[in-house]
């Protein structure tokens, strides 16, 4: 409980003035701005102190001094509270700015045995963020964490066995690993449900598969009832078909932008039982641009292939070959497997 409680008091509004930055960007960025080393922050609070510390951070920040919370909580942290790095890596992490600050907490969280930063700690290490990539080093620490019961890393250690990433590449490692994610947390059951539907790596057992994206779909996990749609329509039985509208537009409203696609071309076809509309078409077409566009602005090189595709057919966006072969271009430069003329569409 103590842990939540931290969570939940670094994310509260620390200003509540209109227009002001929510409060988990500004502790992020008040501790990016702390210039004290770690090591002058651990001695003001070790031992006995880094209670007292955490205390302070507490309420500094009630009181609204996000850069005297920060310097408090950092203090806890390196002085020995591994709750507290991991409280500072879920504020701070998801912010690019602020990623080496991210990998130096998890870093000392990971250290003192806190399970959760070493599989951030991974997840920065193994993208590069805040530091040079090392997916050598992420590897054994997502098998630990795996271990100790994380899911997040459990499926993180699939993804590099699927691809050959780090190890050597071995399909039924990673179906196990996705499954046993699965299993210990119901937002990461689409691989493994997916994987058994379709015998991937693992003996299909298409009951079992759909029965795991349904669980990751009442979440609701939006690429859960993506693909829970994507299985449906490929299967086909009874009112399969008449259930795949209803997932992928909810998957559309959580920004998923495959299923954006999918609902547009089914309104555009008039297939799926929807009627044909062409309004309702190009309004899921402009949703999935405007999602692939933020994605692609993020360094995701299949989001610019796909949205590179919408602009080549103008579908919710106006028709431009020369924005489309920019776009083409820069996914090249986020990931060579979508560079033009290797011969596949961009994987999702």
């Amino acid at each position: 409980m103590r842990t939540a409680a931290l969570l939940i008091l670094l994310i509260v509004p620390v200003r509540a003035q209109a227009g002001a930055p929510s409060a988990q960007r500004e502790v992020a960025r008040a501790v990016a701005a702390v210039t004290t080393t770690s090591a002058a922050l651990a001695k003001a609070c070790l031992g006995a102190r880094t209670a007292a510390c955490l205390a302070d951070g507490q309420k500094q920040l009630a009181a609204g001094d996000a850069g005297a919370a920060a310097r408090s909580l950092l203090g806890a942290c390196y002085g020995g509270d591994a709750q507290v790095c991991y409280g500072l890596v879920v504020t701070v992490m998801s912010d690019e700015p602020v990623a080496a600050v991210a990998r130096s907490v998890a870093d000392r969280g990971c250290s003192l045995g806190e399970p959760n930063s070493c599989a951030a700690l991974a997840h920065l290490l193994a993208r590069g963020q805040g530091g040079v990539q090392d997916t050598a080093r992420a590897i054994p620490l997502w098998q630990r964490s795996c271990e100790q019961k994380i899911a997040r890393s459990c499926h993180d250690l699939g993804v590099s066995y699927a691809q050959g990433n780090g190890v050597p590449a071995d399909d039924a490692e990673a179906a196990r690993l996705y499954i046993r994610a699965c299993e210990l947390d119901p937002t990461e059951c689409t691989d493994a449900g997916v994987r058994l539907i379709r015998g991937w790596g693992v003996p299909a057992d298409a009951p079992r598969g759909f029965a795991m994206l349904e669980r990751g779909c009442a979440v609701p996990r939006s690429d859960a009832c993506s693909q829970l749609a994507e299985q449906l329509i490929k299967r086909a039985k009874g009112d399969d078909l008449k259930r795949a509208p209803p997932l992928l537009a909810k998957s559309c409203e959580m920004d998923a932008p495959h299923a954006c696609v999918d609902l547009g071309v089914a309104y555009a076809g008039g297939t799926l039982g929807l009627a044909a509309d062409e309004t309702k078409a190009m309004a899921a077409f402009r949703r999935a641009a405007d999602l692939f566009g933020r994605e692609c602005s993020g360094g995701i090189g299949r989001s610019c292939a796909f949205l590179a595709g919408l602009y080549r057919r103008g579908l919710g966006v106006a028709e431009d070959a020369a924005r489309a072969e920019s776009l083409e271009k820069k996914a090249c430069e986020y990931d060579p497997r979508h560079c033009p003329g290797r011969g596949k569409r961009p994987q999702r």
